[in-house]
């Protein structure tokens, strides 16, 4: 018995040192100077942060020391304050954001860009909006109303503006899938028409491609156009709808 409480005494001292030294760690991190916080916690100051290239991976120099990309969770530069994406938004990429909003719950932003060919050997730019979200370094979490609702737990009005935001996503959901069933009907239909207009006899008068498969295919892609154009505004008032609450839960918890 005397052995079981002597373990839970070292254990309970061991957690309240580790909280305290963790605590005093973030609350001593400086961010007026420049410095990269490693993955491992560790801060390392500088004056100045490059950057240099390699033939597969990047890396960022302070001093005489070099730092994969991989292994920095943080940088502070001048510039801004930036995060590493890796592991939220990709499992290998180190993509780079920017926090756009500093407080009890910090907001990061970042767009990547990608590019498709198409058949008739030009191509097609695509921009998407990435919203990420932390509290002071901990990890970063993609910004949706999961992640979101645990963070400003106890304030009544975000919590209702993440029953907006909800709300939107739930009709957005269903107006993507509508949507997006609209194009599979209209090219369903429309390569009908294509197979059976190829495989009718020459002979046959009422052989040829029938006008039905160009007139259900037409409307069905306007309304999934209208439905897609639906579907994105739905998505930007529910990024609103979530900034909104981080904004009003930042305001109640400024710090004294």
């Amino acid at each position: 018995m005397k052995t079981k409480n002597f373990f839970l005494k070292k254990l309970l001292l061991a957690a309240i040192t580790l909280l305290f030294f963790g605590t005093n760690c973030l609350a001593q991190i400086d961010e007026s100077k420049q410095f990269l916080y490693l993955q491992t916690g560790e801060v390392v100051y500088s004056n100045k942060i490059t950057q240099t290239q390699g033939l597969f991976k990047d890396y960022l120099n302070i001093d005489n020391r070099r730092f994969e990309l991989k292994d920095i969770k943080f940088i502070n530069q001048g510039s801004g304050f930036y995060a590493n994406t890796r592991g939220v938004l990709t499992k290998r990429k180190s993509i780079i954001a920017e926090r756009i909003e500093k407080g009890a719950i910090n907001v990061f932003a970042v767009e990547i860009v990608s590019t498709m060919r198409t058949n008739s050997g030009g191509s097609s730019t695509f921009h998407e909006k990435h919203y990420l979200i932390n509290k002071g370094y901990d990890n970063l979490q993609k910004m949706n109303t999961r992640n979101l609702g645990p963070m400003v737990q106890g304030n009544n009005e975000s919590i209702m503006e993440l029953g907006k935001a909800k709300s939107y996503y739930n009709i957005e959901l269903i107006t993507s899938i509508t949507g997006v069933t609209c194009f599979a009907v209209a090219f369903g239909v429309f390569f009908t028409g294509l197979a059976q207009s190829t495989n009718a006899s020459p002979y046959d008068p009422n052989g040829g491609f029938d006008s039905k498969y160009l007139i259900i295919p037409g409307i069905a892609v306007g309304v999934g156009a209208i439905l897609a154009f639906a579907s994105n505004k739905l998505d930007r008032k529910r990024n609103k709808s979530l900034r909104k609450a981080i904004e009003i839960y930042n305001s109640a918890n400024i710090p004294k």
